[in-house]
């Protein structure tokens, strides 16, 4: 089982040795988890997590391994969106949703118009 420690740390801009610090391990630990050589064990495991801003099942590669493809509830384009955030640091987190907030309101709002426009036509 190898997790995905790497790609979440470099995706977030951490360092080994930053990553190593919040952990209290040495450097050496997090390059043997990144490599396959050892894995953490469960609390490291939601430590990593913790620091990585994700949750165990995104370390874990679950989504990856399980996609919500086909599901009622998420679309293929909310699927991206999702997985791109996950992937985000905190700081481009608060700005997808800042954006994400933003858009849906204009969405609202031109729906409104649009449905008044309609009204007018059919008088």
């Amino acid at each position: 089982m190898k997790l995905k420690i790497r790609e979440l740390r470099k995706a977030r801009g951490i360092t080994q040795g930053n990553l190593a610090a919040l952990l209290s391990v040495d450097i050496k630990t997090v390059g043997n988890w990144e490599l396959g050589k050892t894995l953490p064990d469960i609390s490291q495991a939601w430590n990593i997590a913790v620091a990585l801003n994700t949750d165990l099942n995104e370390l874990l590669g679950w989504y990856e391994d399980h996609p919500m493809t086909g599901s009622p509830h998420i679309s293929h384009d909310e699927e991206i969106l999702l997985r791109d955030y996950r992937a985000a640091t905190p700081e481009r987190r608060r700005a997808l949703t800042m954006t994400a907030r933003d858009y849906a309101g204009m969405s609202k709002a031109s729906e409104v118009d649009s449905r008044q426009v309609e009204k007018k036509k059919a008088v």
